[in-house]
């Protein structure tokens, strides 16, 4: 992909987008070095990635968030450096919005963060005692029976979902 993008390059173009791909990409500067090439002065280069400021910052260790299939992790500080570093104009931010509020395994996440943050579990190995604890939280909530389940008290925030698009726009 990055070669085609630099064959084609020449500032051919009025609208670039990569829309869930980043994040897969071993370096994102050539990426979108290519991507920017390839923009008309004034075009507009649009980049979708999993928001680091939704829900799935709850969860750092979820095995489809973690190398090798995502490679980076992007914020909306990261997408506004983003313009910085590239000359670009930042034009705007939109934050895909929750469709996952208050299903089980977010409350699940969520109960397991009120375990380990009021020190409930208590486990010897320093060295891995976050890991550890979350890992025996959620057998301990897989493992709850929903009878029991409405005693715990626990708010799952309304976040966002979980892609944010960034627009830019070439300056010259």
């Amino acid at each position: 992909m990055l070669k085609t993008m630099q064959r084609v390059g020449g500032g051919q173009f009025d609208r670039v987008c990569s829309f869930q791909v980043l994040e897969h990409v071993s370096n994102p500067y050539s990426f979108l070095n290519a991507q920017i090439k390839c923009l008309k002065k004034g075009g507009l280069l649009f980049v979708a990635v999993p928001s680091e400021e939704g829900f799935m910052r709850y969860v750092s260790n979820e095995i489809l968030n973690c190398p090798p299939h995502h490679v980076s992790r992007y914020t909306d500080k990261a997408l506004h450096k983003i313009a910085e570093i590239f000359q670009l104009e930042f034009v705007e931010i939109w934050h895909e919005p929750s469709n996952l509020t208050k299903t089980n395994w977010q409350r699940m996440i969520f109960e397991a963060r009120e375990f380990i943050k009021n020190d409930k579990l208590v486990l010897r190995d320093e060295k891995y005692e976050g890991i550890m604890k979350i890992k025996c939280i959620r057998r301990l909530m897989h493992s709850f029976n929903k009878r029991w389940a409405k005693f715990i008290n626990v708010k799952v925030p309304n976040d966002y979902g979980h892609t944010v698009v960034a627009v830019y726009k070439k300056k010259f």
